[in-house]
């Protein structure tokens, strides 16, 4: 009589491999992003004046009054003129997030102000704000965690360091003039 000993070793060996290593695959990657966004720092945020917004070329807008928004009870505003083009989504993932989601315009007019004026503000101050103004205006968090990854991991080459910026506040409402135009 003939019997085959089949060793069952292989195949747990593989199992281990094909998912235990991804797991910690996972964890390596999420853990780097992490270390790389850092966290989320907490400031007390109220959209004062609410965004009003006109279409301008292709797929950019400009506020057409100023937004102010308050800032651990700091007044900020952005002035009427200012051109943003909302989130900056790649066009291939609007199915998923559109950059006109209600929920997501004035959190992302104003981080672009920010992004292009920081005055005081750090890059993860500016992020940190832009993912509580999402909250306030009742973003799910998952997505505004998304979000805030997104512009820790990519905005880097959207953000101005050292910029002086100008506005024109005649009659207290506030025009922008574009820091490259004043001289």
């Amino acid at each position: 009589m003939l019997h085959l000993r089949v060793s069952v070793f292989p195949f747990f060996l593989l199992m281990r491999i094909f998912i235990v290593v991804p797991l910690l695959v996972v964890c390596v990657v999420f853990l780097g992003i992490r270390h790389i966004t850092g966290s989320v720092r907490h400031f007390n945020v109220t959209v004062i004046n609410r965004a009003a917004i006109l279409p301008d070329e292709g797929y950019t807008y400009v506020t057409g009054s100023r937004m102010g928004v308050e800032i651990n009870g700091e007044l900020v505003y952005v002035p009427k003129g200012f051109a943003t083009d909302l989130a900056t989504i790649p066009r291939w993932y609007w199915p998923i997030i559109s950059p006109a989601r209600s929920d997501l315009i004035e959190a992302s007019i104003f981080h672009d102000y920010l992004y292009t004026c920081p005055g005081t503000f750090s890059r993860i101050e500016i992020d940190s704000i832009f993912y509580q103004i999402l909250i306030e205006n009742g973003t799910p968090e998952y997505v505004a965690r998304k979000m805030f990854f997104a512009v820790r991991l990519f905005g880097s080459s959207h953000f101005n360091y050292n910029v002086e910026c100008y506005s024109d506040d005649d009659e207290g409402d506030m025009e922008w003039i574009s820091p490259s135009l004043k001289m």
